[in-house]
């Protein structure tokens, strides 16, 4: 039996700095920081993991599915930061496509670790598990979930966001959540 293949996703890169944060930080160089971080620590622990990016570089969506397809993903996580016009708009927050049950029970899994939060920030807020049809939710074969890490145009969250031990944080209670779902994948 073959083991399970991880696809970590770290949102936008290169020209697309995706959300432009309020301490000057872009979307972009923390997705792929926690990315790192969640791959380095499954890799550790056994996993095979890809990265659809390990550089600051443009990968179009059709490219990120594509990996996941070919490389035969048995999970694929899409870790994003949020913004939004309001600045007191704050939390975290996980997608599925619908209808996925696999992609739903994955999300509730990642959703567990990360109200782990709370004891580190105390201005954490958990906005939900969604539904959404995001491209790289929709063509990949595999369960497929979108994290969104917090809002960056948030000044607070911001800052909190941008300390590198709050990156390694999110990244291993991504890692500790995929594991649990394979996990628990194992025991049905």
């Amino acid at each position: 039996m073959r083991s399970p293949v991880i696809v970590l996703d770290p949102g936008h890169g290169g020209e697309d700095p995706g959300a432009v944060g309020a301490c000057g930080v872009y979307e972009k160089d923390i997705a792929l920081e926690i990315a790192r971080v969640a791959a380095d620590w499954l890799k550790a622990n056994g996993w095979e993991v890809y990265l659809t990016r390990e550089t600051d570089k443009h990968v179009s969506l059709y490219e990120r599915a594509r990996l996941s397809n070919e490389e035969g993903a048995d999970v694929f996580v899409s870790i994003h930061l949020n913004a939004a016009e309001n600045p007191a708009a704050r939390g975290f927050e996980v997608y599925h496509y619908p209808g996925s049950h696999d992609g739903a029970v994955l999300a509730s899994l990642i959703a567990s670790r990360l109200r782990k939060l709370k004891n580190y920030y105390p201005g954490f807020l958990w906005r939900g598990i969604k539904t959404a049809d995001f491209y790289v939710l929709k063509h990949t074969i595999a369960p497929a979930v979108l994290v969104e890490c917090g809002f960056l145009t948030n000044p607070e969250e911001c800052k909190w966001l941008k300390h590198p031990t709050n990156q390694e944080r999110i990244g291993i209670l991504i890692a500790e959540a995929i594991e649990d779902y394979f996990r628990q994948k194992g025991g049905e």
